[in-house]
Formats: C-alpha cells, sequence, structure tokens
C-alpha cells in the first residue's frame, strides 16, 4: 500500500492540519545537538 500524501503519519496524528495533508516536511535536526532528526510541520511552527 502507498503512503498518504504529504506526511506520512497524516492519518494517525491528532494534530495534523491542511499542510500536513498536502506536503511532505522535510527532516530536520530536532535540537542544536543534531543527534535526532525529526519531519513535522507542527515541530517547527
Amino acid at each position: 500500500e502507498n503512503p498518504p500524501k504529504g506526511c506520512r503519519f497524516n492519518t494517525r496524528c491528532p494534530h495534523a492540519t491542511d499542510i500536513c495533508f498536502e506536503k511532505s516536511p522535510e527532516l530536520k535536526p530536532s535540537q542544536e545537538d543534531a543527534l535526532h532528526l525529526t519531519a513535522c510541520h507542527l515541530f517547527y511552527a
């Protein structure tokens, strides 16, 4: 099965907004140390 358009978690995320269904978020460092990465539109909003 193909992943949904936009964010892969948009159908399971209770915080998903319109952009989550339209555009896949970029993978970015979640902290300044860059040990962890995240891909979420809302994390950087």
